[in-house]
């Protein structure tokens, strides 16, 4: 959920006419001071009996700050929890109660490659196969090690191959031209003269062709 921040209440004035702090009964005459509960208070005594703690580094904040969900930080304390970028005037999200910037938590919500084990970001191309994602670069042929892109590909177990890999791994000659290659998969025809059973090559649909798909989603 993305939000916006809420500055802090408590801003420094001047006294233009005589008055006195609240805790030390010093004149605040022509000084800084700030009103808490609606009574004038130096900034010193503010600071000491009025200041919220900051969120993250639990100092004391003086006046200037910023607020959210009821916690209070300094400006400068006010940072991404993952990359630390400042985020005082900027819109930001928040996750787990941390606060970050909108492109870490893009990356917090988006699936992770199942080569890579990286996010996968909105508006990449990815591949998804038997319920995993992969950044497209990533799913490659176990063998060769190159993308299978949009070609067709078979597996092996877990392994990913690209056909002309897998025939060569795997696949046995066709008895018939000699020239032809089968994947141990592909149905085998018997002859009523013999129980051996001899390979014949295989059709173009025994092969899987991947679904390029383009990742999105909601900031």
């Amino acid at each position: 959920e993305r939000r916006h921040l809420i500055s802090g209440s408590s801003k420094y004035q001047t006294m233009a006419d005589s008055s006195h702090c609240f805790y030390c009964r010093e004149d605040l005459g022509g000084k800084r001071f700030v009103r808490s509960e609606g009574r004038p208070v130096c900034v010193r005594c503010h600071t000491k009996f009025c200041a919220h703690s900051c969120a993250e580094c639990h100092r004391p904040i003086s006046v200037e700050n910023k607020v959210h969900k009821g916690r209070f930080w300094h400006e400068e304390c006010f940072r991404c929890a993952k990359c630390y970028k400042p985020l005082a005037k900027e819109p930001f999200s928040t996750k787990d109660d941390r606060i970050m910037c909108g492109k870490c938590c893009s990356r917090e919500d988006a699936p992770r490659c199942h080569c890579c084990y990286k996010p996968i970001l909105a508006g990449t191309e990815s591949v998804e196969y038997k319920g995993n994602s992969w950044h497209d670069e990533c799913f490659t042929c176990f063998s060769c090690k190159r993308p299978i892109g949009s070609q067709s590909f078979l597996s092996k177990g877990s392994d990913i191959y690209c056909s002309p890999c897998y025939d060569m791994k795997f696949a046995k000659h066709c008895v018939c031209c000699k020239k032809g290659r089968v994947s141990p998969s592909t149905k085998t025809r018997s002859s009523a003269s013999t129980a051996t059973r001899a390979p014949w090559p295989r059709s173009a649909a025994a092969a899987t062709t991947p679904s390029l798909v383009k990742t999105g989603f909601k900031t």
